[in-house]
């Protein structure tokens, strides 16, 4: 099942590649929502209320999918019964986009990020659980209540993870690099305030009755 979120685009450019995505997406049974601009938050919620299945996987446009990308989280989420599973990275410059296409399996590159899913204690430091881009249990993202919508601030995917952790959720990591990163270009991390994305975090938190807040 295949819902791309179109959050408000603008250029020419993009409409006319999400034109052309639709009408391939049509054979296959998915579909393109487009929405008014409500930041990352949103439009991962806005994918997950129109999807149907036992699993979410979000994948955003900076990412390359390998072809068992799917399959291979799947089967870990089953052997394991993990809320999460998550895996590494390759990044992939700009520049290079065209070589990760026509090789994206075999894409020349060591693996560049490498996440350890925990523990709690490190994850509200800084995140350890994984990027964005993770097989998650409809029903783990349902209990949390999704992503929260905040307009011009990131780490919504950490404050997600952060989120199903503390409420006793297990984080696993498949230690296979699935999807090349692009990295080299603007980013919505790169664009926002670093001092704001952490705030998320640290409100996110929660303090035991036996812990002092700071």
């Amino acid at each position: 099942e295949i819902i791309v979120v179109d959050d408000g685009s603008k250029s020419d450019q993009a409409t006319k590649t999400l034109e052309t995505v639709e009408t391939i997406l049509e054979r296959f049974g998915g579909r393109v929502i487009r929405q008014e601009n409500a930041y990352l938050g949103a439009a991962r919620n806005t994918a997950a209320r129109a999807g149907t299945g036992e699993f979410l996987l979000f994948l955003d446009d900076d990412d390359l999918a390998f072809g068992n990308l799917v399959s291979t989280l799947v089967r870990a989420a089953i052997m394991t019964g993990s809320e999460i599973i998550n895996c590494p990275n390759l990044f992939m410059e700009e520049s290079r986009r065209s070589e990760g296409l026509e090789n994206l399996e075999s894409f020349n590159q060591k693996v560049s990020h490498f996440p350890i899913g925990g523990p709690l204690s490190l994850g509200t430091q800084q995140n350890v659980f994984g990027s964005a881009t993770a097989l998650i249990r409809r029903e783990t993202f349902d209990k949390i209540g999704g992503y929260t919508e905040m307009r011009g601030v990131g780490y919504e995917d950490f404050e997600f993870m952060l989120k199903v952790v503390q409420a006793g959720g297990k984080i696993e990591i498949c230690p296979e690099p699935l999807y090349l990163y692009e990295v080299d270009r603007p980013s919505m991390i790169s664009q926002t305030s670093p001092l704001r994305n952490y705030r998320r975090i640290v409100n996110a938190r929660e303090i035991q009755p036996n812990e002092k807040a700071i």
